[in-house]
């Protein structure tokens, strides 16, 4: 059974290692900062006492944005991103907004489709080569 909650310095550790399995590069020092923007909106979803991932939200008065999904591999596709999309979601929806937007990953667009979110004609994807296939392609 699937529960959240709130991030805690203790829980650095953990989370800097599994954002990293995603490529972030993070530290300690991030999610410290997304925590003076956002105290209550950074998570940790528990199954049963292992913890097996994190997300964190921000709000802008009626506007919100949700990020920094990151769920342990063999926790993913059972239903854990969507609990803890939703958990934040709710979370943003009792402060008051009411847009939540996010910036996802192409292969990410179903799931988060999925979740109720909606592509917005406003943004435009755009995609470039790093610095090192630029010189190497």
């Amino acid at each position: 059974m699937f529960r959240v909650e709130k991030m805690r310095a203790e829980d650095f550790p953990f989370v800097v290692q599994l954002a990293n399995t995603m490529d972030w590069n993070m530290a300690e020092s991030d999610f410290e900062f997304m925590q003076t923007l956002e105290p209550d909106g950074c998570f940790v979803l528990f199954d049963a006492e292992e913890p097996v991932g994190i997300a964190t939200c921000i709000s802008y008065g009626k506007t919100g944005w949700f990020g920094n999904l990151a769920i342990k591999e063999e926790h993913r596709r059972k239903g854990a991103g969507t609990f803890l999309v939703k958990h934040a979601v709710d979370y943003l929806r009792k402060k008051g907004v009411e847009t939540v937007g996010l910036y996802a990953y192409q292969h990410l667009v179903g799931f988060y489709e999925n979740v109720g979110f909606k592509p917005h004609d406003d943004f435009a994807k755009r995609e470039s080569r790093s610095q090192q296939n630029r010189r190497n392609g």
